[in-house]
């Protein structure tokens, strides 16, 4: 058999719609978006933009797999308003979104790079973090894990560049649009899709999530403070150990499962992206019990500077943490 040449080689990577298109290159990008969703799920990696990628708290993997799914479709979606718009001759829509979900798939390599190096990046950010609220604070900072993630930083763009360029050849391609027309345009759509991304994940997802994790009825019983239940109380004192920042004690309270999804790096992170959102926190107001899906849990409320939240701790069987939300 003879090996492909160099040229084939680089025009697979670089322009493989020369080679495949419509509603094949369709399958394969839906089915590359919902492996690199399901990859993301395993270390908490959100692809929650068109070109942007983050570590943060858990999600249930449907949301992780939507998150891929809404990527390409809204800069799909653009490019073919655009290619409406500005291109001189008709052009077949599948095109379009088949080309930009196969467009999508050097995020694989994000993932496995993000997957295998997520602990670092997490304990990195941690430092920054430290630094930023205490710059006179002394951080034994690991230069390895600095040496790593700045190479995870370096692939990430690489890999980030090589994705944005598949998209631009799979636009012009499809569209037939060529030369200053396609550039300027592409730059444009790309910049409109990953606004529209950021909307539709970073607040519809995301409600979206919160609501599904408060849809099932809670049989929820108020409770006074001489009828508090010792789990109420459990609650309470988890939401004591948040709020003062003790996060390897509150994380010692977490099951197994929890630990894995949400350790001390990442709760860290989780409360520290909170504290950003609603402002710092101000005191706790009241708390009271409820069940659901077999689950025992205790909703606490919390006033922050700018919102009042539920810190909603769900408990296992063996009175351990199984699950963590704030709504």
């Amino acid at each position: 058999m003879t090996p492909p040449s160099p040229h084939k080689i680089t025009t697979l990577l670089f322009n493989p719609f020369r080679y495949v298109a419509g509603g094949k290159a369709l399958v394969l990008g839906v089915a590359a978006i919902l492996g690199i969703g399901w990859l993301g799920s395993l270390k908490n990696v959100h692809f929650d933009g068109v070109i942007s990628a983050h570590i943060k708290f858990p999600f249930p993997l449907w949301a992780f797999l939507a998150e891929g799914v809404i990527a390409w479709l809204c800069m799909a979606v653009v490019l073919l308003v655009f290619g409406k718009i500005f291109a001189k001759t008709s052009f077949r829509a599948i095109d379009v979104f088949g080309t930009q979900a196969m467009a999508r798939w050097p995020s694989l390599f994000t993932a496995l790079i993000l997957l295998a190096s997520a602990d670092t990046v997490l304990r990195v950010e941690q430092y920054v973090t430290q630094l930023r609220v205490k710059p006179e604070a002394q951080i034994d900072l690991a230069w390895l894990d600095v040496a790593i993630v700045t190479l995870v930083i370096i692939a990430g763009i690489l890999l980030i560049c090589w994705m944005v360029y598949l998209m631009y050849k799979g636009y012009s391609v499809s569209c037939n649009i060529k030369g200053g027309r396609a550039v300027g345009t592409f730059i444009a759509a790309l910049i409109l899709a990953e606004l529209l991304s950021q909307v539709a994940i970073g607040h519809g997802l995301q409600a979206l999530v919160q609501h599904g994790e408060a849809a099932p009825a809670l049989s929820e019983v108020q409770t006074t403070a001489p009828a508090m239940t010792a789990l109420q109380t459990s609650g309470e004192q988890f939401a004591d150990l948040l709020t003062r920042e003790d996060f390897p004690a509150a994380v010692a309270q977490f099951n197994p499962t929890m630990k894995a999804a949400l350790p001390e790096p990442a709760l860290r992170k989780v409360w520290q992206d909170l504290l950003t959102q609603s402002g710092p926190f101000q005191k706790r107001l009241h708390s009271r019990t409820a069940e659901q899906s077999g689950f025992r849990v205790v909703l606490v409320t919390c006033q922050f500077e700018r919102a009042t939240l539920d810190m909603k701790i769900v408990f296992d069987a063996n009175e351990q943490i199984a699950g963590l939300f704030f709504q």
